[in-house]
């Protein structure tokens, strides 16, 4: 059955290949973009995109009924939050999305180092400053460096910074502080480990789809999201993410960061992400088809069936996903680990069983307008500051 659906948060990546997924699939979707040139609003299988300059209630309200939209996909948090608060207003709407409950546990960096802890899931040692003076004696009195420096809400690296003495940890928390609200403070797990996502689809608490990815490359170098990642087979992190969904009730995506202690090889979980990942290319490309599935049991839970086929793929080969531009350029180009050499090898070598997040020559526009929109914000500082050098 075909349903008109309302994507927002068409600006991020991520809806690139959600819109995709479900535009192949014959459903009619509606763009609903938080910036002039959202790029997955370009797709051939978008018929209208609509820009918003902010959360107007009236206004969304009225978009949607004179869309005739069936369901509400929101892709990123401040969407999530603003229907999970406005939930009575929009209850006529199927929204793919999880409760509202579960959603500011994960959506809070403090809170899901919390609940973590509770549920016995590794985190690294993890303090939660209650004031600024709080904060500084903490980094007074704290027994090793370097330390972390952790906005509760943000997204990818940005207002994450590592500190290495007192000093500097007092000058940058307060800096930090100023624009994200006593961000809390975490032991630094050293670089030369793996960085693996444990990703989800669940309903009524059930996992109906499962899949975990590994960081090759990431932008910004050392703390970003991945510009270049594959498969990962083993059940070591799917199985520690599953200790936080036990008896939630949960229903949406999730994805579960961790990383790899270097030494002990021990998982440390870094965050939870209430919605779909970045990433979600990957398992799209190899027949896990998360977008779609989440329509499929949200539209009809009672009738719906997982077709095992649907549920696994070929395991005989490895998988990889390549944000290539900006991100995965930015990453070979800013990596000062990566001799030159090795630079242009990487630049210039043909790419085996990879899958291209905006790159599509059934679908070219959102490449061809995310060209444009880097070239347009050439010169814009702000626009660098926040996705070239990723800072707020």
């Amino acid at each position: 059955m075909t349903m008109t659906i309302a994507i927002f948060n068409t600006e991020a990546r991520k809806a690139v290949p959600v819109v995709r997924s479900l535009g192949a699939a014959g459903h009619r979707l509606i763009s609903f973009g938080f910036e002039r040139i959202s790029v997955a609003a370009y797709s051939r299988y978008i018929s209208k995109n609509i820009y918003l300059t902010g959360f107007d209630a009236d206004r969304i309200e009225r978009e949607l009924s004179e869309r005739n939209v069936e369901v509400i996909f929101p892709l990123e948090d401040p969407s999530i939050d603003f229907f999970g608060r406005n939930a009575d207003r929009f209850r006529r709407y199927l929204i793919i999305m999880p409760p509202h409950e579960a959603f500011s546990i994960f959506a809070d960096k403090g809170l899901t180092m919390k609940f973590a802890r509770e549920r016995g899931v590794t985190i690294p040692e993890t303090h939660i400053p209650d004031s600024l003076e709080d904060a500084e004696r903490f980094f007074r009195s704290a027994p090793a460096y370097p330390l972390v420096i952790k906005p509760r809400k943000s997204t990818g690296s940005i207002g994450l910074k590592v500190v290495r003495n007192p000093e500097e940890g007092i000058k940058q928390y307060r800096a930090i502080a100023e624009r994200f609200t006593l961000p809390l403070i975490q032991e630094y797990v050293p670089p030369g480990g793996r960085t693996v996502g444990a990703e989800f689809l669940f309903y009524g608490g059930e996992e109906i789809m499962s899949f975990s990815h590994e960081r090759i490359r990431e932008y910004p170098v050392g703390s970003g999201p991945s510009t270049y990642c594959k498969d990962y087979r083993k059940d070591d992190a799917k199985t520690e993410a599953r200790k936080l969904f036990a008896g939630l009730s949960y229903a949406g995506f999730a994805m579960v960061e961790f990383k790899e202690h270097p030494g002990s090889k021990k998982l440390y979980l870094m965050e939870v992400n209430p919605r779909p990942w970045g990433s979600i290319t990957l398992p799209i490309s190899v027949g896990l088809d998360f977008p779609l599935e989440a329509l499929k049991i949200f539209a009809d839970p009672k009738q719906y069936r997982m077709d095992p086929a649907r549920s696994r793929y070929d395991t005989s080969v490895d998988h990889y996903m390549r944000w290539f531009l900006p991100g995965d350029l930015l990453s070979i180009l800013f990596d000062r680990r990566m001799p030159a050499l090795m630079k242009l090898r990487e630049l210039f070598r043909r790419y085996e069983n990879t899958a291209y997040q905006i790159c599509s020559r059934r679908d070219p526009k959102p490449a061809l307008m995310m060209a444009v929109k880097l070239m347009l914000n050439a010169f814009n500082i702000r626009y660098i500051r926040k996705y070239v050098l990723r800072k707020w």
